[in-house]
């Protein structure tokens, strides 16, 4: 069964992957002094922080779909599953104990305070969700610190310097 939230987090984890490579690209520029590898590096980095963004927007608004994503997930959700998830959070039932949703083995029915599982669980997965989305601002902002680092360094290398070919480079390579 296709989990809604599969794809941004799928993508989070495969632009992980995908940065380490491009890292590698970035240091092999910097240790080579390579005018190609760091301009590939800049390139790549750029195009990575346009879709490490989507991703983390799509998360964001995946948040406003939580209550119909728990509500169609607990009408499919077999009863151990249900049995489970009551027993964790300490209610009964999705919307209330006697709404007919609730697994057999209901712990907190003999208690004046049992509650439906719904606003529990949609606010534990509102919190997962906003971390998600921290981790890739976060992520973000790092990505966007390493352009900024790599424009220096390539100012720094080509501004007019010799590199290690002995070669003198031109004064428009400054720019980027």
């Amino acid at each position: 069964m296709h989990h809604p939230l599969v794809s941004p987090l799928a993508g989070i984890i495969a632009m992980g992957v995908i940065l380490l490579c491009i890292g590698l690209l970035g240091w092999y520029g910097a240790q080579r002094s390579s005018r190609r590898a760091l301009s590939a590096f800049f390139v790549l980095l750029f195009l990575l922080v346009l879709a490490q963004s989507s991703v983390t927007i799509a998360v964001l608004a995946k948040e406003d779909e939580v209550s119909d994503l728990l509500r169609d997930e607990w009408r499919d959700a077999k009863n151990d599953t249900k049995n489970d998830i009551q027993r964790q959070f300490g209610c009964c039932g999705f919307d209330s104990p006697d709404d007919g949703t609730r697994g057999p083995d209901c712990p907190c029915l003999a208690t004046s305070s049992c509650t439906g599982c719904f606003p529990k669980l949609k606010e534990d997965l509102e919190d997962a969700l906003e971390v998600i989305a921290g981790f890739g601002t976060f992520v973000c902002a790092l990505e966007l610190l390493a352009l900024a680092i790599c424009v220096r360094l390539k100012r720094d290398i080509f501004g007019g310097q010799i590199d290690s070919k002995g070669q003198q480079y031109e004064s428009w390579l400054n720019t980027f």
